[in-house]
């Protein structure tokens, strides 16, 4: 990915609505093969008529949730799936691990993955 290709995908993404908090110029800092699936994700979306919300980039790991420090190294990211149904979530999950071999080697079973579905004890859980 050249300078000015990943400039343009920052900017683009940097336009998309971020939760109150998150720091849209953790783009930035971020792994090249992230900012891929993060288009990914929003042409995803744009397609299927959904809502989209980055709510982390760059953070710590939380307390009884996360298993690696992956989205303080910049290799993770997430998003809010408030108005995705179950099936659409499991559509977007499948489909990205299935064009992409770009993402991490999961630490539960070895698994190469792009996206994880984390559910809903996120959202509650302690930063660590």
């Amino acid at each position: 990915m050249t300078d000015v290709e990943k400039e343009t995908i920052i900017v683009t993404l940097r336009q998309f609505e971020h939760k109150p908090g998150v720091n849209s110029g953790d783009w930035y800092k971020v792994h090249d093969n992230l900012l891929v699936l993060a288009v990914f994700t929003i042409i995803f979306a744009k397609e299927n008529y959904l809502p989209l919300i980055f709510t982390s980039i760059i953070r710590p790991k939380i307390k009884g949730v996360s298993k690696t420090d992956i989205h303080s190294k910049g290799g993770a990211f997430d998003i809010f799936t408030n108005g995705w149904s179950k099936e659409i979530i499991k559509k977007f999950v499948d489909k990205i691990n299935k064009e992409y071999k770009i993402g991490a080697i999961s630490m539960t079973d070895g698994m190469e993955r792009e996206a994880v579905y984390e559910g809903p004890e996120f959202k509650d859980a302690k930063l660590s």
